[in-house]
């Protein structure tokens, strides 16, 4: 039977398309002033604001477009004991989860998402560390910008949640990304 955790690295990126100075961007509990130059857009088509509960996508999907997923360790992941749901223990970069859709349905507040009925979810690999990306469509950017999300451990038996953002104006490719975060995960 598989332990029933969830991830132990997480990282969320946006690809941004550019067009500022410098500005203050918040991210979790830190101010950190950014510096980014002028550029020329990269991406034909950029959104200026994107909110996204995922209640859109088939439960249990791996893929869901527009956003990119990209599993960079390939490990096959754990599931949750004595629950069974569809991809389980699939190698995944993140999948489209919703408790009431398990055999059994989840209830517990610990697993449930912040609204609605689904949430991206990632699980932690069998093989450590997870090296797993959830990219956003490609965003403009000004010198307001603002990046915010919720983020939820299921449980702290196997420590919490960590991860890390990051920005690339280039391209979806994980080592195209500048992480704006910190040198320390959040």
């Amino acid at each position: 039977m598989k332990k029933a955790y969830l991830s132990s690295f997480i990282v969320l990126a946006a690809m941004l398309t550019v067009q500022a100075q410098s500005h203050q961007k918040t991210i979790g509990k830190a101010n950190m002033p950014l510096e980014i130059v002028q550029q020329e857009p990269t991406m034909a088509k950029s959104v200026t604001d994107l909110s996204d509960g995922f209640e859109t996508y088939s439960d249990f999907s791996l893929l869901f477009s527009p956003w990119t997923l990209t599993d960079v360790d390939g490990s096959e992941t754990y599931g949750i004991t004595e629950v069974d749901f569809l991809n389980q223990y699939s190698p995944m970069a993140y999948i489209i989860f919703n408790p009431s859709a398990t055999t059994p349905p989840q209830t517990d507040a610990s697993i449930l998402p912040h609204s609605g009925s689904k949430f991206a979810a990632s699980f932690a690999a069998t093989t450590p560390p997870n090296n797993d990306w959830l990219i956003s469509p490609p965003l403009a950017a000004g010198t307001n910008t603002s990046v915010s999300f919720w983020v939820k451990s299921y449980t702290s038996q196997y420590g919490l949640e960590r991860y890390k953002v990051g920005i690339s104006t280039t391209n979806t490719d994980p080592g195209s990304f500048t992480i704006i975060s910190g040198t320390n995960y959040l």
